[in-house]
């Protein structure tokens, strides 16, 4: 049990991490290979596990009969065996990490604003009113779900985390 927390902090921070820099550098429109990126390309093997070949069929079965309407579906086998499947569902871009059991460890959503549950988006926006939501990502493990929200007004971006029904700052850049 202590062993998957931490496989799924660490899941949870790696894959925060890759995607704010990643979002950070697409929102700026600069094309850089940072640590992150490189920490990530080094996490996955390289080549895509291609029509389920190599996927445990437990993870295969509950992807399948989960996401029915999944579209670009691509499954990745981590370093350490463990799979990462990649699609989209109606429009939201989801990754699912397994165990090597095939067990679900995690899940990470990527959304806008008009996806965002009312309350999460209106204790940001009371708060934060003249800013803009510009991102969700919503990590849900062992049945804890935090929401990254992605703010910006015309003097900085900030990402608020929202989880149990408290918010804080997590990060914060000056715009340019």
């Amino acid at each position: 049990m202590k062993r998957t927390a931490v496989s799924g902090i660490t899941v949870i921070i790696l894959s925060w991490t890759i995607n704010t820099t990643h979002a950070q550098l697409e929102y700026n429109i600069a094309k850089l290979d940072t640590p992150a990126s490189s920490a990530y390309k080094k996490f996955l093997i390289p080549g895509m596990v291609k029509d389920f070949k190599g996927v445990h069929v437990k993870a295969e079965t509950n992807f399948t009969k989960t996401y029915k309407n999944a579209t670009d579906i691509t499954w990745y086998t981590l370093n350490d065996k463990r799979l990462m499947v990649r699609f989209f569902d109606n429009g939201v871009q989801t990754k699912i990490f397994y165990s090597k059991r095939g067990n679900q460890d995690a899940v990470v959503r990527y959304y806008n604003e008009d996806k965002l549950p009312n309350e999460v988006r209106g204790a940001v926006k009371s708060t934060y009113y003249d800013f803009n939501i510009f991102m969700v990502i919503e990590v849900t493990v062992s049945n804890q779900t935090a929401y990254l929200v992605k703010i910006e007004d015309k003097t900085c971006t900030k990402t608020i985390r929202f989880m149990n029904g408290e918010m804080n700052v997590v990060e914060e850049f000056k715009n340019l």
